[in-house]
């Protein structure tokens, strides 16, 4: 079954290299968006499983489809602070600082998108006061 999910995303990602031209016409939106939840829903199981780097690779897919699809910003957040932590647990807090300040963009996107989503604020806020232990910034 995931031979085949992973079969259809495929054939709806690749470009039609082998068609003629053709003009873009306004029903392939449809298209876009499921493209994008798809690989959102990828990277979502990959979350799950703790897979940090493959989620990560997953949810840019879904962004690559719609750069303003919040859910997957939300959990692109999730999926670097979750590979921060490994990097943390290894001892290696260059490469953690790299990835939640990674975790730090994908929050403020959310908040540049859709600025009355409390979701964007409440991660740059954990992001702040737990993580990065800067309370003040965290208020602002």
């Amino acid at each position: 079954m995931r031979i085949l999910i992973i079969l259809f995303i495929f054939m709806l990602s690749v470009p039609r290299a082998f068609a003629q031209s053709e003009p873009v016409s306004e029903d392939t939106t449809p298209q876009v968006v499921d493209s994008c939840k798809v690989w959102f829903s990828i990277g979502h199981d990959y979350l799950l499983k703790k897979r940090w780097s493959d989620a990560i690779r997953n949810y840019r897919r879904a962004l690559c489809f719609n750069e303003n699809f919040i859910p997957a910003y939300l959990e692109l957040g999730r999926a670097f602070l979750g590979k921060a932590g490994e990097y943390l647990q290894k001892g290696m807090r260059d490469s953690a600082e790299m990835f939640f300040d990674s975790a730090e963009v994908a929050y403020r996107k959310v908040a540049e998108i859709d600025s009355t989503d409390s979701r964007g604020w409440q991660g740059l806020g954990f992001m702040y006061g737990v993580i990065k232990q800067e309370y003040d910034k965290g208020i602002e």
